[in-house]
């Protein structure tokens, strides 16, 4: 990832048949062009990645 998103927090959420959910905190500069979308594509890239659902996004 770009040095400007940081991981600040994770957590592997089991949901069923085997399948778990990664729950990240990331934070981003606040002006971003298109917002999650980057952030949201780099993530959808890896090849374990299925979807990526932003739940909240907030200022610090």
């Amino acid at each position: 990832m770009p040095p400007y998103y940081e991981i600040k927090k994770y957590e592997k959420v089991p949901i069923a048949f085997g399948l778990s959910a990664l729950v990240l905190s990331i934070t981003m500069p606040e002006y971003v062009k298109g917002g999650t979308e980057e952030l949201e594509n780099l993530i959808r890239s890896l090849d374990e990645v299925s979807e990526v659902n932003v739940e909240y996004v907030s200022r610090i």
